[in-house]
């Protein structure tokens, strides 16, 4: 195992699971992100067709790829930013680490119906075979 990307995912889960916990909504960007993911989720029912929304808004959000600041979204980014609105949907996540080759990248794994699924929230086209997955653990809501 990858100490420092178990690390990596270690530190993701707890930023997630804090910025969803924040129910007072002080921080903007923070009650932001709540009042996207209520929004985007509007009327769906099922975890999979949330999840996909919750990306999908992203994508729009950030079309170019880049935030309202400037900076380029990259996938810790984007996995935060989902599994964040995920997790104060109700909806149960984790992380996972993925290599291919010597480039590392994270996914979002969330369940449905007792089952995990993943989900790529930046859209990626793996260009080769998996050669290691490292799951994080489980963040309940």
């Amino acid at each position: 195992m990858n100490a420092g990307i178990e690390m990596s995912l270690q530190t993701l889960a707890r930023t997630a699971q804090r910025d969803a916990a924040n129910e007072t909504a002080k921080d903007f960007a923070l009650w932001s992100i709540i009042d996207l993911a209520l929004r985007s989720t509007a009327g769906l029912v099922n975890h999979r067709d949330k999840m996909r929304a919750l990306v999908d808004d992203l994508h729009r959000a950030t079309a170019s790829g880049r935030l309202i600041d400037g900076s380029v979204l990259d996938a810790d980014d984007a996995c935060l930013l989902v599994a964040t609105s995920a997790l104060c949907l109700g909806i149960p996540c984790r992380f996972i680490a993925e290599r291919y080759g010597q480039s590392w990248t994270v996914r979002l794994g969330y369940e449905v119906d007792g089952q995990w699924e993943t989900i790529d929230c930046m859209n990626q086209v793996a260009m080769r075979e998996l050669d290691e997955r490292i799951v994080g653990e489980e963040l309940r809501p």
